[in-house]
């Protein structure tokens, strides 16, 4: 029994100090800080209410701070059945130690459009930055307002994400891959100065139209969901689908409806991967575009409704209204829920404590500064990494006369027509 309980301990203990080391979306460094810039950017190309300096680097703060332990179990959304982070390759991935994960947790996870919108949790994790709440500060506390925006945008960017949007922990740890997906943005975020709003802007691409945050939510996760596997959903949900697969002296590549590689199959072990610099490379120059579309579509719905709020009194009164019985509910619920609060400050204590001994041990072995290029070259973007092809064979899984469902599901149709384009009109 006493062994029992020490072994308890021992498994909380590496749980604090050791879990939320892992990786769980883009990295807070380089990645966010750089996709929410340029959103912002995006978004400023065609607005009316153009965002500042000032509040940009808000956002980008709180584009930071969303990452705050252990927020990130919420950062999940399978919109195939609705659900957020498959607790269930968690599991596998942890092992002994899944539930006394689980049991730290301030709530179980949610996914995350239920999480962008629930105020009442994200109390428990003693930090409210749900959309409503945006609304309000906006005419209470601006920067507050406007750090929460960048924790909102972070939510939408990590669905950009295959892992995220199928519900893949990818710690990198135990039994659980991490995300190449994630390391190749990483690399580039790092290592290059870009510019894809510009790039965005001039070819006349506008954002998205969306009525809600759902659809926002919804159109994203489905998108990347449906056109990339995670490492550890290859068999999951049926999607993406292969047309044609063509062989190489060591592998073999799967290719999608669209002619992009999606999947790879070394021959010796008949292993499938989705760790290869060529998909990475084809999924990140797909889904930036996506990301700042959808993440300007959510500016805009955000900037709309705020609007309303100041034109309308009776809408900005309920707004209020909803507002202060969920403030007080919280409060009410703060005793109740003290479970929740508590292991909430446990996390973030722990939090901080890794960062100083890791901030200590960066200052011990400092390297030379990173000095990056003045912009991601064009040729990089178009690079091919496929070795020179030999005689390969082809083969398809899909009728080729027949309409499969990825041909239905998958492709422009799924997104807002031109016609349907934020129309914004520059000042």
């Amino acid at each position: 029994m006493v062994y029992q309980t020490i072994n308890k301990r021992i498994i909380v203990f590496l749980l604090l100090f050791l879990f939320p080391l892992f990786s769980y979306s883009f990295d807070t460094e380089y990645a966010h800080p750089t996709l929410t810039e340029e959103i912002v950017k995006y978004y400023n190309h065609f607005a009316k209410r153009k965002i500042t300096e000032e509040e940009l680097n808000l956002i980008k703060q709180g584009s930071i701070l969303e990452d705050t332990w252990p927020r990130w179990v919420n950062h999940f959304y399978v919109v195939f059945n609705s659900t957020g982070l498959n607790l269930d390759i968690l599991k596998r991935a942890l092992g002994l130690a899944y539930e006394g994960f689980i049991k730290m947790l301030p709530y179980q996870p949610l996914k995350s459009p239920e999480w962008a919108k629930s105020e009442t949790i994200q109390s428990r994790y003693l930090d409210n930055r749900a959309y409503q709440r945006a609304k309000r500060l906006y005419f209470e506390n601006k920067n507050e307002a406007f750090k929460t925006l960048g924790h909102l945008l972070h939510l939408i960017e990590d669905l950009g994400i295959p892992d995220h949007s199928r519900g893949d922990s990818h710690s990198g740890k135990f039994n659980d891959n991490l995300s190449g997906y994630e390391d190749y943005a990483e690399k580039i975020f790092k290592n290059y100065n870009v510019n894809f709003s510009k790039f965005l802007a001039e070819k006349g691409e506008g954002p998205y139209y969306f009525k809600n945050l759902d659809e926002i939510f919804d159109s994203l996760a489905r998108f990347t969901a449906s056109n990339w596997f995670s490492e550890d959903t290859i068999d999951l949900f049926g999607l993406p689908k292969w047309k044609i697969k063509k062989e190489f002296s060591n592998f073999t590549y799967y290719y999608d409806i669209n002619g992009k590689i999606i999947l790879k199959e070394i021959k010796e072990s008949n292993f499938k991967t989705t760790d290869d610099i060529v998909i990475h490379q084809s999924w990140f120059n797909s889904v930036i575009p996506e990301i700042l579309k959808h993440g300007a579509a959510f500016l805009n719905l955000y900037f709309s409704e705020i609007e309303e709020m100041e034109k309308e009194e009776a809408i900005k009164f309920y707004e209020f209204d909803i507002g202060r019985r969920v403030e007080f509910t919280n409060f009410l619920g703060f005793f109740s829920n003290f479970k929740s609060y508590l292991l909430s400050a446990i996390w973030q204590g722990a939090e901080k404590s890794i960062k100083t001994i890791s901030s200590l041990a960066f200052f011990i072995n400092s390297e030379s500064p990173i000095i990056k290029t003045e912009y991601l070259p064009e040729s990089f973007l178009t690079k091919n990494y496929l070795e020179e092809k030999i005689t390969y064979q082809e083969e398809s899984n899909l009728p080729q006369t027949k309409i499969t469902y990825q041909e239905e599901k998958i492709g422009i149709s799924v997104f807002p027509t031109s016609s349907e384009k934020i129309n914004f009109s520059p000042t």
